[in-house]
């Protein structure tokens, strides 16, 4: 497959922020836009359009929690004065998707201590202790109160959809984050048949790899981090190694008695810890130019093609077996 980007709906100054140059201080480090992802499969057939998803994002606008709401979550635009809630390139076969959680800050040390303040008063006024009926509507009641005038707290949540692949990413690795964005893309669109990948043979593929008992993928080399872990049979203890200098006796030694739990991996532009559940995390690029967009636009451009490209090769790697031929992009961004 071509992984070339469609040149004519390409923002400006995308080609800027590819260019090479091999001088050190043109090499900046920064965040990608994603930090951390957990992939999920799609079945064969579903390919929701454009305009399904559009009117998914439409049902449930992202909004601060009302009333006695502890948390809200909604569809928000990618960026600022976007047109569109959904973002989509390679002519509709990618969707980039953005939701908003917000959630009440109120910690239950203060809803205790402001609890146990009117429960003692009111056994001081009464003369006698309160049952466990009262304390616990005195308690309820407290929340209500509080909750009503809580701060808000909130944080964007990411979604790739990937129908070349058959793929689903979320930026999340907490179960009920990732439960909740499904649920919600599942409401709008009717229907969401995911499931996780099969990471199967994962594990032992990163310990060859940590081994390099097998080759790895050219689009692949060994990171500076891994992390190990030991059972035996009762108790689990991990070590992690990270930016140190290992002989090679030393480093074969601990890891082949071990199992390898996360290991870093990295590409030429790309650096991400690749967990033995299919979770990526710690992702960062050291991208020449970065910042050489002359807008939100560009930037964001740049970043989300870089994601698509790694999360690919990063497949590809671990399923050893090459894209198919059927999904190959031209300029014209007709499949």
């Amino acid at each position: 497959m071509s992984l070339r980007p469609n040149m004519r709906t390409m923002p400006e100054g995308f080609l800027r922020g590819l260019v090479w140059d091999n001088t050190v201080s043109s090499i900046k480090e920064r965040w990608m836009l994603f930090k951390k992802l957990t992939p999920f499969e799609l079945p064969e057939g579903f390919k929701p359009t454009l305009e399904d998803l559009e009117m998914m994002a439409s049902k449930e606008p992202a909004r601060e929690c009302q009333y006695q709401e502890k948390r809200h979550l909604g569809f928000e635009k990618p960026f600022k004065d976007y047109g569109s809630r959904i973002y989509a390139l390679e002519a509709d076969q990618v969707f980039y998707i953005r939701l908003r959680l917000h959630e009440r800050i109120l910690p239950d040390s203060v809803v205790n201590e402001k609890s146990n303040k009117r429960i003692e008063k009111f056994e001081k006024e009464q003369g006698e202790p309160l049952g466990r009926a009262e304390k616990r509507k005195i308690r309820a009641d407290v929340r209500s109160e509080l909750l009503s005038k809580a701060l808000q707290k909130s944080k964007p949540i990411q979604v790739i959809i990937d129908l070349h692949q058959r793929e689903l990413w979320i930026d999340q690795t907490t179960e009920r984050k990732i439960e909740d964005t499904l649920s919600k893309m599942r409401s709008g669109l009717g229907s969401l048949p995911v499931t996780p990948f099969d990471t199967t043979n994962l594990p032992l593929k990163l310990k060859t790899w940590a081994l390099e008992s097998e080759s790895r993928p050219e689009e692949l080399d060994l990171g500076d981090a891994i992390k190990l872990i030991a059972d035996d049979g009762e108790t689990k203890s991990s070590v992690a190694i990270k930016h140190e200098v290992i002989e090679d006796d030393e480093w074969l030694r601990i890891t082949a008695a071990r199992e390898v739990e996360e290991l870093e991996l990295c590409t030429r532009d790309i650096i991400f810890k690749l967990h033995s559940s299919g979770a990526i995390k710690g992702i960062k690029t050291l991208t020449p130019g970065a910042g050489s967009g002359e807008t939100l636009a560009d930037e964001f451009y740049e970043d989300l093609w870089e994601t698509l490209t790694y999360l690919r090769a990063t497949r590809r790697a671990i399923e050893g077996t090459p894209l198919s031929d059927t999904q190959t992009t031209d300029q014209s961004g007709a499949v």
